[in-house]
C-alpha cells in the first residue's frame, strides 16, 4: 500500500456511489486479476482545500466551475502540510473532468 487513502465517488449504474480508497502497487496484470482494483487516469482535476470531510460538498464548490456532466468522479484525500494537526485536518477534493 502506498500513502494516499480517502474517499472516492464513483458512477455506478446511474447513481454515484461512495467508496473508501488506497493507493496500491499492482504488478502490470493486477487489474485483471482482482477486479476490485481501478485505475485512475490522469487527466484535466479541479481541485479544492477543504477543512471538514464531506465529499458531497465537492457538488456545490465545482459547479460554479463545470457541470456535473463534466465530472467523472470525485476523490478526497489528505494533505500533508506542515505540523499534521489530526484535530483539524488539511483535505482536498479533486474532480476528474471529462
Amino acid at each position: 500500500m502506498g500513502n494516499t487513502g480517502g474517499l472516492v465517488l464513483l458512477p455506478r449504474q446511474g447513481k454515484w456511489q461512495q467508496f473508501l480508497f488506497v493507493d496500491v502497487y499492482r504488478p502490470d496484470d493486477g487489474a485483471r486479476k482482482y477486479s476490485q482494483i481501478i485505475h485512475i487516469p490522469q487527466g484535466t482535476y479541479l481541485c479544492k482545500k477543504v477543512e471538514r470531510s464531506d465529499i458531497q460538498q465537492a457538488w456545490n464548490w465545482s459547479k460554479s466551475f463545470v457541470k456535473e456532466d463534466n465530472i467523472r468522479l470525485i476523490m478526497e484525500t489528505e494533505l500533508f502540510m506542515g505540523n499534521y494537526r489530526f484535530s483539524a485536518p488539511v483535505l482536498e477534493q479533486r474532480c476528474l473532468l471529462i
